[in-house]
């Protein structure tokens, strides 16, 4: 499979050549990512730039676990952004969406690819 986002084959190494460890780390974020994102925006909504920053922050280095370099990236430049305008332009955010949406998109296609582990008898 082909991704625009997700490097796996570079961050396979990470896990020891494990795909196991992979696939159990991708459900992980498939599963958290999106309360991180949802704080986020509200944090970005609410006009807290301080917690926007930070949550931006651990998000780029969860994503930066899966190979999404150029998101992880862009959301250590969202995080800059908040710490020092306090407060992220429009457009960034809307660019941040899409990026996330198109990142989740392929994780969760992913994921979907290969069924549960069957537990151990």
């Amino acid at each position: 499979m082909t991704s625009e986002h997700l490097d796996l084959a570079k961050v396979m190494e990470c896990y020891g050549g494990s795909p196991q460890v992979l696939l159990k780390t991708l459900r992980r974020i498939n599963t958290t990512l999106p309360g991180d994102w949802a704080l986020f925006m509200s944090s970005c909504e609410a006009g807290d730039s301080d917690m926007a920053s930070v949550v931006a922050h651990r998000m780029a280095g969860t994503v930066a676990m899966i190979g999404a370099d150029d998101f992880a990236n862009f959301l250590r430049e969202l995080s800059r952004t908040a710490k020092s305008k306090k407060s992220i332009p429009s457009p960034l955010l809307s660019r941040a969406l899409k990026y996330y949406d198109e990142v989740m998109a392929e994780l969760g296609a992913v994921v979907a690819r290969f069924p549960l582990e069957a537990p151990a008898p």
